[in-house]
Parts: C-alpha cells; structure tokens; sequence
C-alpha cells in the first residue's frame, strides 16, 4: 500500500508538472504530447521508486523467510533451516544495500523505463475515451462542465489498465523475475563449514537470468506463449480493480475541487459587486 500510495503520488504530481513545463496552461493537448508527458512522468516515477518496488517484491514472495539457502547449506551452518527477512520496506532496502550493494535497489531499471508505457497506455487511453464520454454528454445535455459519473470513471479506468497490462504484461513478468533475483553474501562466521573454508563461496546464486531478454527467450523455451502470459488472470484482477478504483476516487475528489473553486470564485464575485 506504502510503495502504490508513493508511486501514485509522484506519477499524477510528476504528470501535471510536466504537461505544465512542456504545454503551459493549454486545455487542449494533442495525442501525441498526452502520450509523451505521461511516458516521461513514468520516467520520473520509475527512478524515484524503484528501490521500493525492488523491496516490495522481496517482502511479497519472501513469505516471510529468506530462501536464498537451502536447508541442508543452513543447517551444516549450524542455523536453522529457516532465516527471518526484514517485514518493512525501509529495513528491506537497508538489507539489499548492505547484502548486495546499493546499485541492486535499481535492479530491473531499464525494463522498467521500457514499461513507462504501461501507464502512459493507460492514461492515454483513459483521457481519450474520458474525452470521447463528456464530449456525448455536454452534447446531450447543453452543459459546459460534464463530468464523469461513479460507473463511467470506474469502467473507462478498467478498459484502459486492462488493455495496458495485456500489452505489457511478458514484461512485467520478466521484471518480476529478474528483480527475484539475490546474490546474498556470507559472513564471516558462514564461511567455515564441517571445518572446511569455503572463501570461494562468496555469492550464492539460486537462479539466474543475465536480463529480461535472457529471461524472456527462456520462458519462451520452457512453455512458448503460454509462459509468457502465465498468471496473467491474477494480474489483471488487481491492477484493472486498483486502477478502476483510483481513477474513480480521483474524479469523485477532482469533481469536489472543481465545485468547491467555483462556489469560491462566485462569492468573491459578489463581495465584489
């Protein structure tokens, strides 16, 4: 919930900085530039958080444990065969920086970057198709100021995240996987095993993929298409429902604001006269 509120936040902020650097106060943007000031306000939020989606993806798959060893490896240790990992995002990244170096909170950067589509998709689409609803109701309805109601701020969200992460999603699986990833380095006391020094075992790495193409061609190897897209079901239930339920919230508050400026405005109007 932290990282999502977070990466939410400097999104929509970095968005609206960015439409008013590059376009001022136009209301009227074109296509091709909604397109741009959303890939690069994903750039933004990409290098800004990445460190806590790198985090977050531990903490989630962890399960509450660090698996980076295998019972008999912990246990010929002397440990248990059990090692708790750290349950907050901050102590998680502290960990990942003292374990295997600070450049590993940005693993997965530049697949990210590539994935700056999948919000730019989203808005782009979800603007369009905004535009394209309150256009038909100022038609209709001879109103200057429509706005979206509860259930069309709800679906258009849910079209335009579920398209973006269909279009996505190989990888975003391939990011997941990459960032899984750990190189976990053994200390001093773990490096004596049955009486033997082991200083050659210095990384341990249970799985590796050299980067999100090799991760890809070999998905592609194990199971084709279909491995592309596995859990693909889960995926879109929660990011469509996540999404669905911003921009739902954020058209509900925007509405409030917009009234609110208004009444503002009308009653200085009238202390004036």
């Amino acid at each position: 919930v932290f990282s999502l509120a977070v990466s939410n936040f400097v999104f929509f902020y970095a968005h609206e900085a960015v439409k008013k650097s590059l376009f001022g106060k136009s209301t009227r943007i074109g296509a091709g530039r909604a397109l741009l000031a959303s890939t690069l306000a994903g750039a933004i939020n990409v290098l800004l958080t990445n460190p806590l989606w790198v985090a977050n993806v531990r903490i989630q798959t962890a399960g509450g444990y660090d698996r980076t060893k295998t019972d008999n490896d912990l246990c010929s240790m002397g440990g248990s065969n059990e090692r708790k990992i750290s349950s907050s995002l901050i102590s998680e990244i502290a960990r990942i920086m003292k374990d295997e170096g600070f450049l590993k909170l940005w693993s997965g950067t530049a697949v990210s970057l590539v994935l700056c589509s999948n919000p730019a998709i989203q808005l782009f689409l979800y603007e369009r198709m905004k535009n394209e609803v309150l256009s038909v109701k100022r038609f209709r309805q001879k109103e200057v100021h429509s706005s979206l109601s509860m259930i069309e701020a709800f679906l258009i969200g849910a079209i335009a995240k579920a398209i973006s992460t269909v279009t996505t999603y190989p990888l975003q699986l391939a990011q997941v996987l990459v960032r899984l990833q750990r190189e976990t380095r053994l200390s001093p006391s773990e490096k004596v095993v049955r009486g033997k020094r082991i200083s050659e075992m210095v990384y341990e790495k249970p799985e590796h993929y050299s980067g999100s193409i090799d991760c890809l061609r070999k998905l592609w190897v194990k199971g084709g298409l279909k491995s592309w897209f596995s859990g693909i079901d889960a995926k879109l239930l929660q990011t469509v429902l996540s999404a669905a339920l911003t921009f739902l919230t954020y058209e509900q508050i925007l509405g409030v604001v917009r009234k609110t400026m208004i009444s503002l405005v009308l009653a200085k109007q009238g202390n004036v006269r």
